[in-house]
């Protein structure tokens, strides 16, 4: 075996006064506990103006009570 690594170690290419295993397993610690960074969402119609412009900021992605609408007539079935 240790044969085999002295000819590994003759053939590939490093540093003499780094160890081959050498691994920063402290930096990759820290890179691990790094917070997610999230960016908040902008609104689609800030900083445009116009009459469609304000209505999109005021009806975009607005909740709606569905519970209390009718169905309409079923167009799904031909006469």
């Amino acid at each position: 075996m240790t044969e085999t690594l002295e000819d590994v170690k003759l053939h590939t290419p490093h540093d003499q006064s780094l160890p081959l295993t050498f691994t920063p397993k402290k930096r990759k610690k820290e890179m691990a506990n790094l917070p997610v960074k999230t960016v908040p969402q902008k609104h689609p119609f800030t900083k445009r103006v116009g009459c469609f412009a304000e209505a999109m900021r005021l009806n975009f992605r607005v909740s709606m009570n569905v519970e209390g609408v009718e169905k309409g007539p079923d167009v799904s079935t031909k006469k």
